[in-house]
């Protein structure tokens, strides 16, 4: 009896081997197989003719179309119902991302959109790269009339841009301007996601240069007021003194575009009074004051104006009383400099200065090549020209053509180990 309980022993240990065995490497290995299969049913078989879902779906379509003849809850249902649908298939969500975010821009029930905005985050969490590039619409409803669709929206992309389900560059100053919604629970909010992401390294400091960006750019229809509360926010996050020097780099670099900008756009005095507040509120080093030295000649022909002037004499002042003794003489003999350019009006021997009396292809010609030379690849200044078609004789010369998209622009991997140390 012995000899037979040590056999079936045996035995069994041998059937326990061989089930660990499945598991480690066989069980995997069918697991796939299950998953694949699935995966080619939801794609080619659920959703398609001669299956009774594929029934449904001109129906729900058509609903949807004609959102505005149809009862409220009736176009919510058809919406969750085409959402459904659209996560068991790729291909089938890729067809009806249109129909959903016209939905969520159109329709004028808030119940409907608040379902729209669900679904979105629901379909970028499946296929977040058929999302991607109608993440503009997502952004555009934090300006939604209701509060109630603004916090939705708040909510669901703060949760996906938290967990890097999706990018944000290109989109983030619209959720920066909920920093001071007239709702209270939304800016706090949205104060709470930066406050959030700025615990991710160089987060902040990414996306600040994009930010700067497009809010300069919308100072026809954004108030000063707004800009300087909402940049002051933010920039309270940069504490490193190599963001620092990177950013003030930047954003003197942005001051000798803004001449070009003034014969293209005929903007450019409120662009360099938002570029002089952002300096004014950055905690300047000595790193950063000497970039900030490097690149007088960008902004040494706007040292005219009082504004300018001022601004600029104040963030010195204020990084004057925190400065070492022994570096108080280069203050001082900036200082000095600066006074000199003021009083001089423009510096004359500044290429791309504006002369009334030189002709506007001399002028673009001029602004051109100062744009070119500022714009090197180590700074990741992206250019390209749009809006006017300059003759060959300009830019013959060049090997291609660039125009103006972005002003300032540097995406997550310009990041702090990419700044170069600098010793004063």
């Amino acid at each position: 009896i012995s000899k037979h309980k040590r056999n079936s022993t045996k035995q069994n240990s041998t059937i326990t081997e061989q089930g660990e065995d499945d598991v480690n490497g066989g069980g995997a290995t069918a697991d796939d197989t299950e998953v694949d299969f699935v995966k080619d049913l939801c794609e080619q078989e659920i959703l398609y003719p001669e299956n009774i879902f594929s029934k449904f779906i001109p129906l729900i379509r058509y609903i949807i179309d004609h959102h505005t003849i149809f009862p409220a809850d009736l176009v919510s249902v058809a919406a969750l119902s085409l959402s459904k649908l659209m996560l068991l298939s790729s291909s089938f969500c890729s067809e009806n991302l249109q129909l959903m975010f016209t939905l969520l821009k159109k329709s004028s029930h808030e119940n409907v959109r608040h379902n729209c905005v669900i679904i979105v985050g629901d379909v970028i969490q499946r296929f977040p790269n058929l999302v991607e590039p109608w993440m503009s619409n997502m952004f555009s409803a934090l300006r939604d009339e209701s509060v109630n669709i603004r916090k939705d929206v708040l909510a669901v992309l703060s949760s996906l841009i938290l967990n890097d389900m999706v990018k944000v560059k290109g989109h983030i100053s619209e959720l920066a301007l909920c920093i001071e919604d007239s709702d209270p629970v939304i800016s706090a909010r949205t104060r709470l996601f930066f406050q959030e992401l700025s615990r991710k390294d160089n987060a902040i400091y990414n996306i600040l240069p994009d930010i700067i960006s497009r809010l300069s750019d919308a100072r026809d229809t954004l108030d000063r007021n707004l800009f300087e509360r909402v940049m002051k926010f933010l920039l309270k996050f940069l504490q490193k003194e190599k963001q620092c020097e990177s950013l003030v780099d930047k954003l003197c670099n942005r001051f000798a575009l803004t001449k070009f900008l003034f014969f293209l756009f005929s903007r450019n005095s409120n662009e360099i009074l938002d570029i002089i507040y952002c300096l004014s509120q950055l905690n300047l080093g000595e790193r950063s004051f000497k970039k900030l030295i490097e690149n007088f000649q960008t902004y040494k022909d706007k040292i005219h104006d009082n504004q300018v002037y001022e601004g600029l004499f104040s963030v010195i002042t204020k990084f004057k009383k925190s400065a070492r003794e022994e570096v108080k003489a280069t203050i001082e003999e900036f200082e000095k400099r600066m006074s000199e350019a003021h009083s001089r009006g423009l510096n004359e021997d500044h290429e791309g200065s504006f002369n009334k009396k030189a002709s506007p292809l001399n002028e673009i010609s001029q602004m051109v090549k100062e744009v070119s030379r500022i714009a090197s690849p180590d700074k990741n200044i992206k250019l390209t020209i749009s809006g006017i078609s300059p003759p060959n004789s300009i830019l013959s010369s060049r090997k291609r053509t660039r125009t103006i998209k972005k002003i300032l622009s540097f995406g997550p991997e310009d990041s702090e180990s990419d700044v170069s140390s600098i010793k004063i």
